[in-house]
């Protein structure tokens, strides 16, 4: 081989070679470039509507994302899928979250204009199961411990439109015999960001009020002491 050919072949090589490792730096960049994504601020139950107010924004780097993680534009307007939980500070998957008006289970013929269905696991609040009825309604009560003790009426007049069992049957009425896991409420719209507040700083407790089978709106107690720590 002639020393012009070897000199042609050596510079074509070391152009390939150079051009592999501009395009593996420019990809590596990209991926290590940070981009805004929002995550949960809260734990997301069930049936939890996405708004503004679930949502944080945290910068990550590309390579941390996949096309099953949405932006903010492909979250709002959808809900956590029934049979979902998303923890705070995750992600919101494409398969974690549905079109609200999507949803059709029974609990949604249950629900009036501006209600959404909660879902609050027994573990996460306090609650005597033997009292609970479908179709009642009953007070929700947050005891914080901050500075002092406070312990204080959150929401009041909540109806409970749906019990579960751990596999995620509904339990009928006086059926003492499963074991309950968790508890479907009508609650408003503008009412689940609060409630997802208090299971954070706080604990919840369920305790049957002076209008068990009295429809009476929900009312959300923003005169007590306690609200300081929710808004």
């Amino acid at each position: 081989m002639s020393k012009k050919k070897r000199a042609v072949m050596t510079v074509a090589a070391v152009t390939v070679i150079l051009g592999i490792g501009l395009s593996l730096f420019i990809f590596t960049q990209r991926k290590l470039a940070m981009t805004e994504v929002c995550i949960a601020a809260y734990d997301l139950p069930p049936r939890t509507p996405i708004t503004e107010k679930e949502l944080t924004r945290l910068k990550v780097p590309e390579a941390y994302l996949n096309e099953n993680v949405l932006s903010e534009d492909e979250i709002m307007g959808k809900s956590v899928r029934i049979d979902s939980l998303i923890p705070k500070g995750s992600f919101i998957y494409r398969g974690a979250v549905e079109e609200t008006e999507n949803m059709k289970d029974r609990i949604s013929a249950d629900l009036k204009e501006g209600e959404v269905g909660y879902d609050i696991y027994v573990n996460d609040i306090k609650v005597n199961q033997s009292y609970l009825l479908r179709g009642i309604y009953v007070d929700i009560y947050l005891t914080v411990n901050k500075d002092r003790v406070l312990s204080d009426l959150l929401l009041n007049n909540v109806r409970i439109i749906g019990l579960y069992d751990i596999r995620h049957n509904e339990i009928k009425d006086y059926d003492r015999e499963s074991v309950l896991e968790s508890i479907c409420l009508a609650v408003p719209k503008d009412c689940v960001s609060y409630l997802n507040r208090a299971a954070v700083i706080g604990d919840l407790s369920i305790s049957v009020g002076d209008n068990i089978y009295r429809d009476v709106p929900t009312r959300l107690n923003t005169e007590g002491d306690i609200f300081e720590y929710l808004d």
